[in-house]
């Protein structure tokens, strides 16, 4: 087991809060979870067929209706079928529990986790395929949606049965202006205009560029010089490499610096940006444009009975410059090696039915929490269940469908930019890229000479953790 490797990766995930408000992309509580669910009785036997048998499942959650939920359907699930099941809960994310299960030989049987740590602990072979269990899962809930599908399964198996995605998105005030920011330059033109107008706006900036030395920054960053076609790594005779300082790469890197610097001119103060901050710097009228990793902005706005939170429009993927990426993250259930995978299979399949998972999908962080199932997606429970959310008042139905259907638009999740999928977060998430963001953004340095000096101590970092 590759201690220093995972941990150094489990430092860069974003975690998990009961407080929509001010947690990450990836979040998976919201105060408004109802405390009750049924996971259904397909592909499960209601004739004790797992009387004795142990399930350790692992899942996020903090506040008390969040628990309640899963107490439930872990409940009902004991009394069908027998099973005992340790139902753990953890504050911010199941991979730095995961790995110390691991480190100590006792692997859970079942994780609520990323695909991204999913690809990490598959490559340290600790992971197990459900290609079987994906084919019953699929049985009850019909074809995955295209971008889901896509990145669950590498190594001709599959290894995450998910039940949502996000999408990375660009949120802004249209009743601030009439340009649609979809491109660099438009986005550009919109914060200019908004920004000149702000005395008689009540103060509104143009626009949002979070300095971070955290998550949040890089990966915006991330977002953006997609965009733009950068490539931050690639793998060359098994070891990957990173790229992002080296020829074209380098190139289009600087520019996208140069750009966010630009856009700084137009910008609300960005030191010492946190989630909480990018969720809500609309809703607090500080600016009128933003990025995050989803539609929290907008629905911080609502909550707080903004009246201009209708006019908040999403971009699902970013404004482009010279292409057009959505980038984003998956989550759902992943088992291991050395388990109870009979107990483990059983257990996924209950859960993922599609009554409980319409009712998760409904008021688990509802719409910023895309269902990657289309016959949930697209059913009249799950739609009615959004309009009949007090959230609803604040979306038009054009403006739910254009975000959640930007997931399904050849999205990429992070980490599938190479092939095989990077199994290194810290090439993504780690502090040569913030120590890059600061450099750039804070210290007024120039872009290509910060691009040089951490691309190399980032390949260092790198090298270490594939050598370890």
């Amino acid at each position: 087991m590759g201690a220093v490797a995972l941990a150094g990766a489990a430092a860069g995930c974003g975690g998990n809060s009961s407080n929509d408000n001010t947690s990450s992309p990836s979040s998976s509580a919201s105060s408004s979870m109802s405390s009750s669910g049924s996971g259904g009785t397909t592909g499960t036997s209601s004739s004790k067929s797992l009387a004795g048998e142990k399930i350790h499942f692992i899942t996020v959650a903090e506040a008390p209706n969040i628990k309640s939920l899963w107490k439930g359907v872990v409940s009902d699930f004991e009394s069908k079928t027998g099973a005992k099941v340790n139902l753990e809960f953890v504050k911010t994310t199941s991979l730095t529990r995961i790995i110390q299960l691991l480190q100590a030989g006792n692997p859970p049987e079942v994780a609520q986790l990323s695909l991204g740590s999913t690809i990490l602990l598959h490559n340290k072979g600790v992971v197990r395929p459900l290609d079987d269990v994906l084919k019953g899962v699929t049985q009850n809930l019909g074809q995955l949606e295209g971008a889901a599908k896509n990145v669950i399964s590498f190594d001709n198996h599959a290894w995450l049965i998910p039940f949502w995605h996000n999408v990375n998105s660009y949120n802004y005030r249209s009743d601030l202006s009439d340009i649609v920011p979809d491109t660099w330059d438009k986005a550009l033109q919109y914060a200019q205009e908004v920004d000149a107008k702000k005395k008689s706006n009540g103060g509104v900036r143009g626009t949002y560029v979070p300095i971070t030395g955290s998550v949040p920054g890089a990966v915006r960053l991330y977002s953006w010089a997609l965009q733009n076609q950068v490539s931050y790594s690639t793998w060359n005779n098994g070891k990957l490499e990173i790229e992002f300082h080296k020829g074209k790469n380098r190139t289009r890197m600087v520019e996208t610096l140069k750009y966010l610097q630009n856009r700084q001119q137009y910008s609300a103060p960005g030191a010492g940006a946190g989630w909480g901050t990018c969720i809500n710097i609309i809703q607090s009228e500080k600016a009128a444009s933003t990025w995050y990793g989803g539609v929290r902005p907008k629905n911080a706005a609502i909550r707080n009975g903004r009246s201009f939170a209708k006019d908040i429009e999403i971009l699902p993927g970013m404004p482009k410059k010279t292409a057009h990426q959505n980038v984003g993250s998956t989550e759902g259930f992943m088992s291991f090696k050395n388990s109870n995978t009979k107990a483990a299979d059983a257990f996924i399949q209950y859960v993922a039915q599609k009554d409980f998972l319409t009712n998760l999908m409904v008021k688990l962080s509802p719409i910023h929490n895309i269902p990657v199932w289309p016959d949930i997606k697209t059913s009249d429970k799950y739609i009615g269940g959004i309009k009949g959310l007090d959230l609803w008042k604040g979306w038009t139905m054009d403006q739910f469908k254009t975000y959640q259907n930007g997931a399904s638009k050849g999205m990429m999740m992070v980490n599938d930019e190479d092939k095989p999928p990077n199994p290194f977060e810290i090439t993504y998430r780690s502090p040569p890229i913030y120590n890059l963001l600061g450099d750039v953004l804070q210290n007024g340095k120039d872009p290509g000479n910060v691009i040089d000096k951490y691309g190399k101590k980032l390949q260092q970092n790198v090298d270490k953790t594939q050598n370890s």
